[in-house]
């Protein structure tokens, strides 16, 4: 399983709204990001949120793309 999929069977295991959800996984993603490159895990909080429905792969990318880091 994914990542995504396996922390939102467990949301519906424990009864966690999809709000809640999503601001944990969120929070999760900051944290892998803040972990890999050293910055705050805050600094990423706004990319993540437009960029939620990526998977982590494809986020990296993006995080290239857009020039946010650098390889």
């Amino acid at each position: 399983m994914r990542p995504r999929q396996l922390f939102k069977k467990y949301a519906k295991l424990t009864h966690i709204s999809d709000e809640e959800f999503k601001k944990r996984f969120i929070a999760w993603r900051c944290g892998k990001l803040s972990k890999s490159f050293g910055k705050p895990a805050e600094f990423y909080t706004d990319f993540v949120e437009e960029n939620y429905e990526l998977r982590y792969p494809e986020l990296m990318d993006l995080i290239y793309e857009k020039g946010i880091e650098i390889r």
